[in-house]
């Protein structure tokens, strides 16, 4: 047997207030609830994907010689990956939004001033996206100190006797996120600087109150080079 489950509906407007949603309104809303989530819910992984499939794509294309035979298969495949990163922009109401679009074209972007001036605490809960990023990083001379989640990287941050430079976090974790990992960190480290990021777009964090209004922001599917742009930015602005 089928159980029907339905969703209550509240209590009734009082007589003369107009301002109560009515119950079918409540209903309505719930009932678009549940596929807004869902939709969000398979974007956000989606978009974890994608930053593997482009990122490790652009470092082929930038590590390929021109006349390698490799080198016409690895751009199909980043092709590909960037129109799966337009599609996933139209997907459940949701902007672009720091992502980027654009074709590899082999170059390495303008950086920090000297191979290991600058130490990134990076905490990311998506193994593959993780790598991806402290490889990135580290291929532009940043030391990086690499954690799982929010608390591995608040232990990390005590046992690390120099300094660090900024938090590259994800904004939503399991055990602690992004946010609640940022306000530890800031009353021990003052000068430290925070880049956010997430398969979600910063108008869905700042509106469930996971992203403080402001942030320094990067939308997954993100590149190598896009990422690096955006640290070596936030770190000599």
């Amino acid at each position: 047997m089928v159980n029907h489950l339905t969703a209550d509906p509240g209590p009734a407007p009082a007589p003369g207030n107009t301002h109560l949603p009515t119950p079918s309104a409540v209903l309505a809303k719930q009932k678009t609830a549940v596929p807004d989530n869902l939709a969000g819910g398979i974007v956000h992984d989606f978009n974890n994907l994608l930053t593997l499939i482009n990122g490790y794509s652009e470092i082929l294309l930038a590590t390929l010689a021109p006349d390698d035979p490799a080198r016409a298969l690895a751009a199909e495949i980043h092709v590909a990956g960037i129109r799966a990163s337009e599609l996933s922009s139209q997907l459940a109401w949701l902007p672009v939004c720091g992502g980027d679009t654009a074709p590899a074209t082999g170059h390495k972007p303008a950086l920090a001033s000297s191979p290991g001036a600058h130490t990134v605490l990076l905490a990311e809960d998506e193994d593959g996206v993780r790598r991806l990023a402290r490889r990135a990083l580290e291929l532009h001379g940043y030391r990086v100190l690499e954690a799982r989640d929010g608390r591995e990287a608040l232990t990390m941050s005590d046992q690390h006797p120099g300094p660090i430079d900024l938090l590259l976090t994800d904004a939503l974790m399991p055990e602690m996120g992004g946010c609640e990992l940022a306000d530890h960190l800031v009353q021990t480290r003052k000068d430290i600087k925070i880049l956010y990021t997430s398969g979600y777009t910063d108008h869905v964090l700042a509106r469930q109150g996971d992203l403080p209004t402001g942030a320094g922001f990067l939308q997954k599917p993100y590149s190598p080079d896009t990422l690096v742009q955006k640290v070596h930015a936030i770190l000599n602005d």
